[in-house]
């Protein structure tokens, strides 16, 4: 067989179908969410709320800077994979190539300015004494981290929803296998945050491995570079949604850190950590649905897509409900007994408020990349700054009165604005109409 349909073979042979790639990406999920709980309690129960305070607001910073690394090029990767099908090994070869050299140089500079930057980063925490420190043992992470959001961009594109489950599943075992190896040698608490950068290279090998397994890296890269320049003119506009999705998840914790201390940060991060995990199930849903959402649109196919939402909206809604109940009920029962310090019990206050709009929020979410995929990046980065606003201004009014209730009850608000923006703008500017 020759090397160009071997290619095209690979990358059919491992498609998977929305049932199949749903259920291997809520497996995936269930181990992220128990990880990430894991994380925080190791932190939380071995070091102090101080200690998972000042890893809670160095990883804020990380995520809204990886952002700004990736530059907005995992999702056009994905919308490029998804719309060029499996059939032209050479064409997905150059959209790979040229996102790999746009990413890698752009993660770069990032990177070289985050630790020009750490003095400055500094002095925004001053409640935060370790932040320095911290800070530039996760900063090295930015540039992996970048790569794999892109070349998981690119599993996701070619529907590889199996792989793409395993491969977001091993971040998770490689930072909490650097986490314990750092906890059993007795390793201060600010040096927790570089198992943020060791899981990300680590990861980077096996997702790299992969991905050239599929379709084999030859030595085009001179042709990538038009391809690159695309990547970048779609990245340019969808940058800003990318950053400011990423820094709307983290705003409470960083407002909390800067306005009020470590502790409140530490505490409150843990009803964050638990709506976090449950929007990360909308988040499976959404990324099994945006390669055929891609090529639905792609096809005019409105009526289809109506009457898939409305089934998955209320499925979505649902399950939501329920689940969003029991966290609140289960939660004062569990806490003392996974962190052993009754400080984390205030979490439950917030945790009211997040898990109440959790339901409202969940299924327009699962369209959060509508936009991206109708290649209208400039729209999603609109939807997404509104968000924010939303987020920040409820935050800065709330949380000197109210605290961590006040940081819930803005995070909850921006999550319910940001899904009927999803549906106004889709019903708006694409003349698709989702739920109703």
């Amino acid at each position: 067989m020759q090397p160009e349909a071997l290619a095209v073979s690979k990358s059919a042979a491992g498609r998977t179908d929305l049932a199949t790639g749903l259920a291997w990406n809520l497996v995936s999920l269930a181990f992220l969410a128990l990880a990430g709980i894991l994380l925080n309690i190791a932190i939380g129960r071995w070091y102090s709320p101080a200690a998972l305070g000042t890893f809670n607001v160095v990883f804020a910073i990380y995520i809204f800077l990886s952002q700004l690394a990736a530059f907005g090029l995992q999702f056009s990767a994905l919308q490029a994979v998804s719309t060029a099908g499996v059939d032209d090994a050479v064409k997905l070869r150059r959209i790979i190539q040229g996102g790999l050299l746009a990413c890698l140089a752009i993660a770069s500079l990032v990177t070289l300015c985050a630790f020009l930057g750490t003095p400055l980063l500094a002095r925004l925490f001053p409640a935060v004494p370790d932040f320095a420190a911290a800070w530039v043992l996760a900063a090295p992470g930015l540039i992996p981290f970048a790569l794999n959001k892109l070349l998981l961009g690119v599993v996701n594109g070619l529907q590889h929803m199996r792989a793409f489950a395993v491969l977001q599943a091993g971040r998770y075992v490689f930072i909490l296998a650097s986490l314990g190896i750092l906890t059993a040698l007795g390793a201060p608490g600010y040096s927790l945050a570089g198992v943020l950068a060791v899981g990300e290279f680590i990861l980077l090998c096996a997702l790299a491995s992969y991905v050239a397994r599929i379709v084999p890296m030859r030595g085009e890269w001179r042709e990538a570079l038009h391809e690159s320049r695309r990547h970048l003119r779609f990245g340019i506009r969808i940058l800003p949604a990318g950053m400011v999705g990423e820094l709307n998840t983290r705003v409470d914790v960083l407002m909390l850190g800067a306005l009020l201390n470590d502790r409140a940060a530490g505490v409150y991060s843990i009803a964050a950590l638990i709506f976090e995990a449950a929007l990360q199930a909308v988040v499976v849903v959404r990324n099994n649905i945006s390669p055929q959402l891609a090529r639905s649109m792609a096809a005019s196919d409105r009526a289809g897509i109506l009457k898939f939402s409305r089934k998955l909206g209320l499925g979505v809604t649902l399950v939501m409900a329920f689940g969003a109940l029991g966290a609140y009920l289960l939660y004062p029962h569990v806490a003392g007994l996974l962190f052993g310090d009754q400080d984390f019990a205030a979490a439950h206050q917030p945790l009211f408020w997040l898990m109440l709009a959790l339901p409202f929020a969940a299924a327009p979410l699962c369209y959060s990349l509508i936009l991206s995929q109708a290649n209208r990046p400039a729209l999603q980065s609109l939807a997404m700054t509104l968000s924010l606003a939303v987020n920040f201004l409820g935050n800065a009014l709330l949380i000197p009165r109210f605290g961590m209730e006040g940081a819930a009850f803005a995070m909850g608000l921006s999550a319910i604005a940001m899904g009927i923006m999803i549906v106004v703008i889709s019903r708006l500017a694409l003349r698709v109409r989702l739920f109703i």
